[in-house]
């Protein structure tokens, strides 16, 4: 029997330690699926063994995170993380996000200028770049908070919150709090160190030169793939597990969490759970996770939604398109350095692997998001060594221009460029034309844009008049996945401290197998 998810309706969830002095608290600016299926799940696994105690405040700035604020405060800030594989489904009660804020209706309060850690998750958009990398001033929310900022100001971004709780400490002579982004990101923390001084030095030049100082960004990289929860998500945690929550998280059992170990006003002691890593130098872990998993996931969406596939693993089912992932990943793990610990093809297998889980049910449509924001933040490093080295990458080419497809005419387009996306595809006409197109996301006065022009625009003219399967065949010489149905499990990635449970059983299926790809349990569509 299921019951709706409160401390008095579920008494086995332990109820918090008594602590011998106030917990230290954690700001998490943008709290949404991703966090509370990671660092907070990673957290809640500490509640009950660190001597120090560490909790969750939750922050929302943005309209939609009124929804969150209001759900978990209806369930005494409890939620569900329901784990899925092929061979796994379990559901954990999560108790690490002890109380939420609102700061459009409840302000700046106390106990969040006081927290000794910021982190966020608040997607690229969030970071308001400008094309070349820097804080888009322009930008109508930086305007305000720039506008606005006092000791007192209510502020709309991360940037303002961030600055004003530096302003508090400078003032009150306190320590300031370690800011960890957790997006993705190349270099997240030295990304968001720069747009936030950025920020800083519009306001107060001295605020910026005391934040300089005293306050810390580690780089991390994140990793666990997290779909959006649905309606048939939360039917299974109920009719599954018995419990009734109105916004579970749904994510696969994989977990990975590289931090650069640079706080500056105490940590939670993170890396005592399997899958965290605290390292000096987290560079060449976020150049693999962004190169291999990130933008791979990009390339795959387009031309698995041009083939008429919803959902990740049937797309991954597809023979054509697992050919095209494993020949777009092996050009790019060219481009990187070797990664401590770390068997790069097996890597590419892994993400094969996990790509291929059928119980998540991850959708296109949400890998499809954003990509000029995506492409933008995981391949102009790559594509600058590339260029440096040789003829412009055809499975890259291939990805760009079934991206200009689906912009074209192939769909629906859901991204911040979206006019001049749908405008520049719509039209593309020769090399100068796909340039155009593709400055809106890779390029920046390096030449890489014009570099992949001719070789993008002759991809797309083969989608045309060859058909997409045909053309994406014809580049990966037709070569098959290898079988599914019964692929080893996935493997420890780091010798001691990244790990996959040995029983996770996750599965590559291969339409060779007689099965119909979208035959699997799909979860209500998830994106």
């Amino acid at each position: 029997m299921s019951k709706p998810l409160t401390r008095a309706n579920f008494p086995s969830v332990p109820p918090l330690p008594p602590a011998s002095a106030p917990p230290s608290t954690i700001a998490h600016i943008g709290v949404g699926g991703f966090h509370r299926s990671h660092q907070a799940f990673v957290l809640n696994s500490l509640i009950s063994s660190s001597s120090t105690p560490w909790r969750i405040l939750g922050v929302g700035l943005m309209p939609w995170d009124k929804k969150m604020v209001d759900v978990l405060a209806s369930q005494d800030f409890l939620y569900s993380v329901n784990l899925r594989s092929a061979s796994q489904d379990t559901c954990e009660i999560v108790q690490a996000i002890t109380s939420m804020t609102y700061l459009p209706e409840e302000g700046v309060t106390a106990a969040l200028l006081e927290a000794r850690i910021v982190s966020l998750t608040v997607t690229e958009k969030g970071y308001y770049q400008s094309p070349a990398g820097g804080l888009d001033f322009s930008n109508e929310l930086i305007a305000e908070d720039i506008k606005n900022f006092s000791a007192t100001f209510t502020p709309k971004t991360a940037h303002g919150l961030i600055c004003l709780i530096a302003l508090h400490h400078k003032t009150s002579g306190t320590t300031p709090p370690t800011v960890a982004s957790s997006d993705n990101l190349p270099m997240n923390g030295d990304t968001t160190r720069g747009v936030v001084l950025a920020f800083a030095g519009a306001v107060d030049e001295e605020l910026k030169a005391y934040m300089s100082e005293k306050m810390s960004f580690p780089n991390s990289m994140v990793d666990r793939i997290t779909p959006v929860t649905t309606d048939a998500v939360r039917a299974g945690v109920k009719e599954k597990h018995g419990i009734e929550d109105q916004w579970p998280v749904v994510a696969e059992p994989f977990l990975q969490w590289v931090i650069e170990d640079k706080f500056t006003n105490g940590r939670p002691d993170w890396d005592e759970v399997e899958g965290v890593l605290f390292t000096g130098d987290v560079e060449p872990y976020e150049f693999m996770k962004l190169r291999l998993l990130n933008s791979s996931h990009s390339a795959l969406s387009y031309l698995s939604l041009l083939l008429g596939h919803t959902h990740v693993h049937s797309a991954m089912a597809d023979p054509s398109v697992a050919a095209f992932v494993r020949l777009y990943m092996e050009g790019l793990v060219a481009t990187l350095d070797p990664v401590p610990g770390v068997d790069l093809d097996r890597y590419c297998e892994q993400l094969v692997e996990r790509f291929s889980n059928p119980e998540i049910a991850d959708t296109l449509a949400r890998l499809a998001l954003d990509g000029t924001q995506k492409f933008n933040a995981t391949l102009p490093l790559a594509l600058g060594k590339m260029k440096a080295e040789g003829a412009p990458p055809p499975a890259v080419c291939f990805a760009f221009a079934c991206f200009a497809k689906w912009c074209g005419g192939g769909g629906e387009v859901d991204d911040p460029k979206k006019e001049e996306l749908v405008a520049l595809a719509g039209g593309v006409e020769g090399a100068e034309g796909m340039g155009k197109f593709l400055a809106l996301f890779v390029g920046g006065g390096d030449g890489v844009g014009e570099w992949l022009a001719e070789d993008c625009y002759n991809s797309f003219v083969g989608l045309a008049e060859g058909g997409v399967r045909e053309s994406c065949d014809a580049l990966t010489g037709g070569k098959k996945r290898r079988r599914g149905g019964g692929g080893a499990p996935l493997k420890t990635l780091f010798d001691s401290a990244i790990a996959i449970p040995a029983d996770a059983g996750i599965t590559a299926y291969n339409w060779a197998d007689g099965a119909d790809p979208d035959a699997f349990p799909s979860w209500g569509g998830l994106k």
